[in-house]
């Protein structure tokens, strides 16, 4: 199953270069934490090609070379996976009452800490938790970009 879901990811990261248009114009003139509220926002709606242009463009080589999701980006590329899930339709995903604190911050990058709720259905089962993740953002020409996530609240 990973690997159908993986395999749908490399082709739209592949075949759709151009990205989502929306996060792609938003992602040229944002704001780190506006750049991670965009992300949680395509993931949540399975929007997997408006998530491209806010990943770095070294998450984007991981995935076309087929790396294993769970070394990309740290929890990176599990949640690539979740998004094609969403995006086929595998499972729903809603979070709720997101905050989001800046925890460091320099001008080549930026570390945003981010709380939330979530409600994940799959298989006629809805499961609710907190969750917690760390996201690290980079300047990458000249727009910022996630380089990882780490979920705070698994192993």
């Amino acid at each position: 199953m990973k690997k159908v879901i993986m395999a749908v990811v490399l082709l739209m990261l592949v075949f759709l270069p151009a990205g989502g248009v929306f996060a792609q114009e938003k992602a040229a003139a944002s704001t780190p934490e506006s750049v991670v509220k965009t992300f949680y926002t395509c993931l949540q709606n399975g929007d997997i090609m408006s998530i491209k242009p806010l990943v770095s463009e070294s998450i984007i080589k991981q995935v076309t070379d087929n790396a294993d999701p769970k070394t990309i980006g740290g929890h990176l590329g599990v949640y690539l996976l979740v998004t094609a899930a969403i995006k086929e339709g595998k499972l729903t995903l809603e979070m709720t009452d997101q905050n989001f604190k800046i925890e460091e911050s320099t001008e080549k990058s930026v570390t945003i800490v981010t709380t939330y709720n979530a409600k994940v259905t799959m298989d006629g089962k809805t499961e609710s938790d907190k969750g917690s993740d760390k996201v690290k953002l980079v300047k990458e020409n000249d727009k910022w970009v996630i380089l990882e996530l780490q979920d705070l609240t698994r192993k």
